[in-house]
């Protein structure tokens, strides 16, 4: 789960690349008006799910990408299931 926080974020969910990318503009003062604090999140594992919330925390199933206020994106991963002996 990646949490974009209020006051303005992005999230986008790239599926092929294992990444997740955006913005935040959540500060505590000192920063320009246009202030953006760009992530990426990269992992080693292709995603089995993805979905994205906006503002009103209502999930976006299989979505790959929101903007708004307040937005975060959830993935999910495959695990191998354990052999029975």
């Amino acid at each position: 789960m990646l949490d974009g926080f209020n006051q303005g974020s992005m999230v986008t969910i790239i599926p092929e690349k294992r990444k997740i990318i955006g913005y935040c503009r959540n500060h505590h003062g000192g920063v320009p008006k246009n202030f953006h604090n760009y992530f990426v999140a990269e992992f080693d594992k292709d995603f089995e799910y993805t979905h994205t919330w906006k503002d009103d925390w209502k999930l976006q199933k299989n979505s790959l990408n929101s903007e708004g206020e307040h937005v975060g994106a959830i993935v999910g991963f495959k695990t191998k299931k354990e052999r029975s002996s």
